[in-house]
């Protein structure tokens, strides 16, 4: 077959072309540009935002130096108003003992040293008070110490001397030591009465836990259950980081046990048991009250030095192995001076070597002996007497009038049977 030429394109056609192609071009040119104008718009808006924002966070930073600047200054200021305040407020450093000296008592080499054992006493207190203190965490760096240490001095000084602990000098000698070591340390006589230490130590703690200043309170009182209550009672008011068991012996009171107060312990000043006093001859004589005349003479009537009740450890009535004897017999001991009752009815005069009146050198019968402790019970106990409890085991004054519910003298009201129940059986 013969092939059909190509028909060839016209100069129109291909112009037509060219226009064609250069007028897309030139819109898809158009469309560029109206891109990049909306993107320049972007652009400068991004910058602005961008120009605004970095204003605000210099602003924002500025504020913050600012407030920094103010805190700074704020919590200087606090400091010291804190410190202000601090200074005027008293510091909680008062480190109080209270110490009931009827049943703490000392070791006896401490008070057979008399002053200089007091002394000694007295600055190994202060120093285990400080050795306790010092393991604490919030102690004071100035800490203040006060100790009272509560007691019958004259009870005490018959059961030291009853027992061979001490004399009654030594002991005298070791108070005068204690109390002129530390200017803040001191011995508190609180009369007869039984119960007078354990009111005293009540009314002090209770007293003083409160105190702002009071940043210890050291009790010594281990071995009664009787102080239990107060303790507890000051415990549930908040005081517990305040209250120190001061131990000294080796069994603790249950009630005092069961409080779990935090202990503190001083070794080698106090005794970790209780003081004992020795039975008493059986040669000793004495009586029940039996009816007699109240008029009596020589030791029995005036009372030597050494014959308060306080100073002596006797019996309520005779013991075992001692016949009761007869009828008291006026003037039975004609001996000048007339026999210390406390020396042969005790075996302990503790005015013997420096102001006894009485005799001690004789060689008193049996008979003689008898006699002289129903002298004795002639005179009334002056515990007695007073309606107070007398403490001494076996007491060698009357508790009760010779005479009982007959005696004349108190229909009168004369007798020296003075006390509540002394005229009845």
């Amino acid at each position: 077959m013969q092939e059909t030429p190509m028909k060839e394109e016209s100069s129109a056609d291909i112009l037509q072309q060219w226009r064609d192609k250069r007028s897309q071009e030139e819109g898809l040119f158009l469309r560029i540009l109206q891109e990049n104008e909306k993107l320049k718009s972007i652009l400068e808006d991004i910058n602005v935002q961008n120009f605004s924002m970095k204003s605000t966070i210099r602003i924002l930073q500025q504020d913050k130096e600012r407030q920094e600047s103010l805190t700074a200054e704020l919590y200087t200021k606090l400091a010291e108003s804190a410190n202000a305040i601090k200074r005027k407020e008293p510091d909680r450093n008062l480190v109080w003992s209270l110490i009931d000296g009827d049943g703490y008592v000392f070791l006896p080499e401490l008070l057979k040293k008399g002053e200089a054992g007091g002394r000694d006493a007295a600055l190994m207190l202060r120093d285990g008070i400080a050795q306790y203190l010092a393991k604490l965490p919030d102690s004071p760096s100035n800490p203040v110490m006060w100790a009272m240490i509560f007691l019958s001095k004259e009870r005490l000084e018959a059961v030291l001397s009853r027992t061979e602990t001490c004399s009654v000098e030594n002991f005298k000698l070791f108070v005068k030591g204690f109390s002129k070591a530390h200017p803040l340390f001191s011995f508190i006589e609180v009369g007869a009465s039984k119960e007078a230490a354990d009111y005293k130590i009540r009314e002090h703690l209770n007293k003083l836990v409160g105190n702002r200043q009071m940043y210890k309170i050291l009790v010594g009182v281990d071995h009664d259950n009787g102080y239990g209550a107060a303790l507890s009672a000051e415990l549930t008011a908040g005081h517990e980081n305040r209250l120190v068991l001061l131990k000294a012996h080796d069994i603790v009171a249950t009630e005092i046990a069961a409080l779990g107060l935090p202990t503190a312990e001083i070794p080698g000043l106090f005794m970790n048991e209780k003081l004992v006093i020795k039975a008493i001859s059986p040669k000793v004589g004495y009586s029940y009250a039996i009816m007699a005349s109240p008029e009596v003479t020589g030791a029995a009537e005036k009372g030597s030095p050494g014959s308060t009740v306080a100073k002596l450890p006797a019996s309520k009535g005779p013991p075992p192995g001692l016949a009761k004897p007869s009828v008291w017999k006026r003037d039975s001991s004609p001996r000048d001076p007339p026999p210390c009752n406390l020396f042969y009815l005790t075996g302990n005069c503790q005015h013997m070597d420096y102001d006894c009146e009485y005799g001690h050198k004789y060689v008193l019968s049996e008979a003689e002996r008898k006699q002289l402790a129903l002298g004795a019970q002639q005179q009334p106990c002056k515990f007695a007497n007073k309606d107070q409890e007398c403490w001494i085991e076996h007491c060698i004054y009357g508790h009760k009038c010779p005479r009982g519910p007959l005696c004349s003298f108190y229909a009168a009201k004369t007798c020296k049977f003075e006390g509540k129940g002394m005229h009845t059986r």
